[in-house]
C-alpha cells in the first residue's frame, strides 16, 4: 500500500512539470507558426493529455473488462467539465470567445448525443457505429485546423502590407542613395547594411533552433504526462481493487481522476499563466476526442482481435446507459449558457461546477453502497469472474507500451 501511494506522488509530481513544459511550447507554437492559441489547444494539447484514456481504455477491453473502459471515458469527460474547469475557474475567471460558444460546445454536445443514441440502441456501440464516431473526430479536426488557419489569415495580410509598406519606402530611400555620389558615409552605411543582414541571419538560426526546442518539450511534455498517468493509474487501481470496489465505479472514479490529471494540471496552469483559452479549449477537445476517437477505437478492437473466452465488446451498463451518459450530455448542455454570461466562467460558477461534481461523487458511492436492480453484469461489484481479468494488490496492471 505503501508503495502505490509513493507511486501516486510520482505520478503526480510528473504530470504537474510535464504540463508545465507542453504548455510553454504550445504558447510558443502558436506564436511562432501563426497558428491560434484556440487550435492548439483543442488539438495538439487535447489529443496529447487524453492519450491516457486512450491507453487504458484500450487495455481494459482487451481484458474484456467493459464497465472499467467505459467509466474510464465518461468519469474523464465528467471531471473535464465538472471538476477541471471549476478548479481553473476558480483559480481565475475563464475568458470564452464567440468560436468556443458558437463552434466547439455545440460539437460536443452533438458527440455526446450522438454517443448516447449509439448506446441506447442495443446497450453497445458496435465496430460500425465505432467506425463513424472516428469518422466525426477527423471532420471535426480537420474543420479545425481549416478554421485555425482562417483566423490566423487576417494576422497574415496585415503582416504582408506592412512589409509592402516598409519595402517601398526601403525601395525610395535607395533610389535616392543611388543618385548620390559614394562618401565615407555611404560606406559606413553599407557596411551597417552587411551588419544587419548577418544579425538577421542570426536571428533566423535562434529562431530554428527555438522551434526545435519547442518541439521536444512538446513531445516530451506529453511523453510525461503518459508516464506519470501509467503511474497514478496503476497504484490507483491496486489500491482500489485490493478494497473490492466494482470496476465500473473504478473507471467512473479512480482511473477517471488519474487519466484526467494531465487535463487537470494543463489547465490549472494555463488558467494561472493567463491562457484561459488553452484551458477551455484543451477541456473540450479532450471531452471531443474521448467520446469520439477513444470510444470508436475501443469498440472496432472486435473486428481485428479475436478471444474467444472474453467478450469484446463495448457493452454498456443500464447504469451507465441512463445515468452516467446522460450526465455528461446534461453538464455539456449547462456549459453553454454560463459560457454565454458575460462569455467567461466566473468564480461562482466555478464554485457551482465544484458542488455538481462532489454531490455527483456522492451519488455514484450510494448506488455502489445500494446498487439498483439490473440483469447487466457490468454494473453490479466485481465478482470473481470478472476480478480475474483485473490486477490484484500483489499483480499492477498492465498497461500496453508505448
Amino acid at each position: 500500500m505503501f508503495i502505490d501511494l509513493l507511486l501516486c506522488v510520482i505520478g503526480i509530481a510528473a504530470l504537474v512539470y510535464s504540463a508545465d513544459k507542453l504548455i510553454e511550447a504550445a504558447s510558443n507554437f502558436a506564436l511562432n507558426l501563426k497558428i491560434s492559441k484556440m487550435a492548439i489547444g483543442l488539438s495538439i494539447i487535447a489529443i496529447g493529455t487524453s492519450l491516457p484514456e486512450l491507453f487504458v481504455s484500450i487495455n481494459s477491453s482487451l481484458k474484456g473488462c467493459s464497465a472499467l473502459s467505459l467509466g474510464n471515458i465518461v468519469g474523464s469527460n465528467i471531471m473535464n467539465i465538472a471538476l477541471i474547469l471549476g478548479i481553473s475557474a476558480i483559480i481565475l475567471p475563464i475568458n470564452s470567445t464567440q468560436e468556443i460558444v458558437k463552434r466547439e460546445i455545440p460539437f460536443m454536445i452533438a458527440a455526446t448525443s450522438l454517443f448516447w443514441i449509439f448506446a441506447r440502441t442495443d446497450s453497445r456501440i458496435t465496430p460500425y457505429e465505432g467506425i463513424i464516431l472516428i469518422a466525426v473526430f477527423v471532420v471535426y479536426h480537420t474543420t479545425i485546423y481549416l478554421l485555425g488557419k482562417k483566423e490566423s489569415k487576417l494576422t497574415e495580410e496585415y503582416i504582408e502590407e506592412t512589409n509592402k509598406i516598409v519595402s517601398i519606402t526601403k525601395w525610395d530611400i535607395q533610389e535616392e542613395s543611388s543618385e548620390e555620389p559614394k562618401t565615407a558615409e555611404n560606406v559606413n552605411e553599407a557596411e551597417k547594411t552587411d551588419e544587419n543582414s548577418k544579425e538577421n541571419d542570426n536571428h533566423d538560426s535562434k529562431a530554428s533552433n527555438k522551434t526545435l526546442r519547442n518541439i521536444l518539450f512538446a513531445v516530451g511534455g506529453i511523453i510525461g504526462l503518459i508516464i506519470g498517468s501509467e503511474l497514478l493509474v496503476k497504484s490507483a487501481i491496486n489500491i482500489a481493487v485490493s478494497l473490492g470496489i466494482s470496476t465500473e465505479l473504478i473507471g467512473l472514479t479512480l482511473v477517471a481522476l488519474g487519466t484526467s490529471i494531465p487535463e487537470l494540471a494543463t489547465s490549472i496552469i494555463a488558467s494561472k499563466k493567463g491562457e484561459s483559452e488553452i484551458s477551455v479549449g484543451n477541456v473540450l477537445g479532450s471531452n471531443i476526442f474521448n467520446i469520439t476517437v477513444v470510444v470508436g477505437i475501443t469498440a472496432i478492437i472486435p473486428l481485428f482481435y479475436q478471444n474467444p473466452g472474453l467478450n469484446l465488446n463495448l457493452d454498456i451498463s443500464q447504469q451507465m446507459l441512463t445515468i452516467n451518459i446522460p450526465i455528461v450530455l446534461v453538464f455539456s448542455v449547462i456549459l453553454l449558457p454560463i459560457m454565454l454570461t458575460d462569455m467567461m466562467i466566473s468564480r461562482k460558477e466555478g464554485v457551482f461546477f465544484l458542488i455538481i461534481y462532489i454531490c455527483y461523487t456522492i451519488m455514484l458511492i450510494q448506488n455502489t453502497v445500494n446498487p439498483p436492480d439490473t440483469n447487466n453484469q457490468n454494473s453490479v461489484p466485481v465478482v470473481q469472474e470478472e476480478a480475474t481479468n483485473l490486477p490484484t494488490a500483489s499483480s499492477p496492471i498492465q498497461l500496453p507500451s508505448k
